[in-house]
């Protein structure tokens, strides 16, 4: 698996309160964007991260309800905190034969195909304003098992800060052009930078 990545700190804000996580080795790539105007949006993003990812791969093998209980372990953490913690979630985990998801927030996930880009995600949102977050009392999250099929070359994940800057026929064109992972992320890295994006811009894309 070809993986590439990258975290802008949008010009409005003081931190970048994005994270990320990539295993190649166990096919994983996670994706949170911690809420602006709470107690700490990038300690909730890190801390989701870290938590998620230690809790799925101390699962065997790893499938759609070790995604879940990953997940839950991230929001029971998240709600455990005096603090108001609460932040996006998407993951993704890559196996021989299926494509394991799971989406909580307004983030996205896409799958890099022959015929282009198909967005595999809802965003969970009323109105312009965010509607689901982990740390919320309440959350609805989407988990997903689909097969790999020959037609699918790639995932991405990304925040609400790229795709707020960058059209969905530029995606397309960045990600489904170059030879690497590496070099679609740099072609939508490039188009984020002029101008600066004002929100945190982050970025994962596995090819295989």
């Amino acid at each position: 698996m070809d993986t590439a990545s990258f975290s802008l700190l949008g010009s409005r804000k003081p931190d970048n309160q994005d994270s990320l996580a990539i295993d190649e080795a166990r096919g994983l790539m996670v994706v949170c964007d911690g809420v602006t105007h709470c107690d700490g949006g990038g300690i909730a993003s890190q801390t989701a991260v870290e938590e998620f990812v230690e809790h799925l791969l101390a699962t065997e093998p790893i499938d759609r309800h070790g995604m879940r209980f990953a997940l839950n372990r991230a929001h029971d953490t998240l709600r455990k905190d005096r603090r108001q913690l609460f932040t996006t979630l998407d993951a993704v985990v890559v196996q021989d034969d299926r494509i394991l998801h799971v989406h909580v927030g307004d983030g996205r996930i896409y799958l890099i195909k022959d015929s282009g880009l198909e967005r595999i995600t809802v965003d969970q949102v009323e109105g312009r304003y965010l509607s689901n977050a982990l740390g919320i009392p309440h959350i609805k999250f989407i988990s997903q098992s689909m097969p790999r099929t020959p037609d699918i070359k790639g995932v991405a994940i990304m925040s609400d800060g790229v795709w707020n800057e960058i059209s969905d026929p530029e995606l397309e064109a960045a990600l489904t052009a170059g030879s690497s992972a590496a070099e679609r992320a740099a072609a939508i890295e490039a188009s984020l930078r002029e101008p600066p994006p004002a929100d945190d811009a982050t970025l994962a894309i596995a090819l295989f």
